[in-house]
Formats: structure tokens, sequence, C-alpha cells
């Protein structure tokens, strides 16, 4: 573990013992109080080493484009730091090809670097899965072997390198996920995920809203919606398409993907947070 890794863990573990207990945390019911996977009864989560250029909180945490994503943290924790805690978020496009994937994966870097927060990133792009090849590993199980085979959850929670992130990967690549992803036991995790821990945010990765129907889904299951466009690449029907789609959901903002600002010709994010 690395000096920054400690520093934080220790960082939330200060934090975390100043506070007086809740009566659910004194009788053991609720939410778990601290980060430690063990604690939460995920004892059996592996961790995995990641080195990858395009992640830049892990690679270049201070550079411009890590900059950025610290900044589209800011602005979701004060988005959605209220009581009760809006702590689920799915992140989609219109169509493919417009970075979600990547995004998704950096911010949930972003937000693991604070003490003050876990991060439990889920890949439901059950048709075209991308977060575990970002991290280059294959894994045995996730989230198809939990909803179809029932897998237990430490089983397809994985641990990355940096701070107090789990991914849980697709596992493999199904032609029709709505089975799965309308199932009880999908309900569940999301309850579990969300509730375990009174200071996680969970993020999914979803597919592209046009080509699927899979929003309509999980749409349901969160608490606020992302929607990612990326310069010039990014066709403005499809974007008001997309965005009529997700009118019946809790739009929290749009994120411009690859966009590039003239005064120093540097590739950067915009972020516009309702």
């Amino acid at each position: 573990m690395s000096r920054i890794d400690k520093a934080i863990e220790l960082a939330a573990e200060k934090k975390l013992e100043g506070r007086p207990p809740s009566d659910q945390q004194k009788t053991g019911q609720g939410r778990t109080q601290k980060h430690s996977l063990a604690s939460a009864g995920y004892a059996g989560v592996k961790s995995l080493r990641v080195v990858n250029p395009l992640l830049v909180p892990l690679v270049d945490p201070n550079g411009s484009a890590a900059e950025q994503y610290k900044k589209l943290r800011s602005l979701l924790i004060r988005k959605t730091n209220l009581k009760p805690f809006n702590n689920t978020l799915l992140v989609t496009s219109s169509v493919p090809g417009e970075g979600k994937s990547l995004t998704v994966m950096n911010l949930a870097l972003a937000l693991a670097r604070s003490a003050d927060y876990s991060v439990v990133l889920v890949d439901t792009d059950l048709r075209n899965p991308q977060l575990h090849l970002m991290l280059n590993f294959k894994p045995e199980f996730g989230l198809v072997h939990y909803l179809r085979d029932g897998v237990p959850i430490e089983k397809v929670m994985h641990k990355v390198g940096l701070g107090n992130l789990c991914l849980i990967p697709a596992g493999e690549q199904v032609l029709d996920p709505l089975e799965l992803l309308t199932s009880k036991r999908m309900q569940m995790l999301m309850g579990e995920l969300k509730n375990r821990y009174h200071d996680r945010y969970v993020l999914l990765d979803t597919p592209p809203i046009l080509p699927f129907a899979d929003l309509r889904v999980l749409g349901e299951m969160v608490d606020h919606v992302l929607f990612v466009c990326r310069q010039g690449y990014s066709n403005l029907a499809h974007i008001e398409e997309g965005l009529d789609i997700m009118s019946e959901f809790n739009l929290l903002g749009l994120i411009c993907n690859d966009a590039t600002f003239p005064k120093n010709n540097d590739s950067s994010y915009y972020y516009g947070m309702k």
C-alpha cells in the first residue's frame, strides 16, 4: 500500500472514530460506520494492481486532467451530500464512443482519493463491459454471477489500488441482460450497496441510452443520472433525444468530455450541473 493510501485510510479512521455512534450502530444494525471491508462482511475482497495511463487520478494526480475530475468531484459532493445522502448515481451517454466508461472510472478514482468517502463502481453494461479492461484483469466472478448464479458479494468485489474504491465488474457478456437487471436480487444488491456505509458513493456504468432500454430499469434504482457527451463526436440530435428519455429521471448534470479550450490548447472537460 502506498503512503497516500495509508494516509487516506488513517485520516478516514480518525474522522470516523470521533463521531458518536448512532442507535442503529450501537445495536449492530443499519449502516456500517467504518470503511473497513472486513468489518462490513467483505473479508474475501481481493486487491488489484492497476497501471493505465488513462486513469489520471492514479497516474498523474496533480495533472490538468486529474484537476478537472477533482472539480467534478467537488460539484458532485455539493449536489448529493444532503439529508438523506443521495449517494447512488448512474453514468450513461446517448450512443457508444462518448467516453462514459472512462469518465465514470476516473470519477470513481477521484472520489476515492477523499478520506471522507468510500466508492463502489458497478459495471452494469453487461452487453459490452469495459471497466475490467481498463484495469487489465479478467475477473473470475462479476455482477452476472452474483445475479444469475448466487455467487456471494465478496467474491464479485475487487479493491482497486487507491483509497476506498471497490469494483464490481460485469463478469461476462450477456446478450439480453434485462431479466437479470430487473430481478429482485439486483434490487437487493442496490439496497445493500447504498445502505451498508453511511458515506459511500455507488456509481453505475450503464449502456448508452438510445440503442438499449437498460436506463429505464436502472434509472429507477438510483438517486441521480449523469449524462456524458463528447465534443466533436456527439450528435446534437442524439443528445436531445437522450435528454428527452432521461427527463423522467433525476438528471444531475451533463458532462462534456474531451472538450478543448483554445487558451492553452490543453484537452480538458466541462461540467454542467443543474
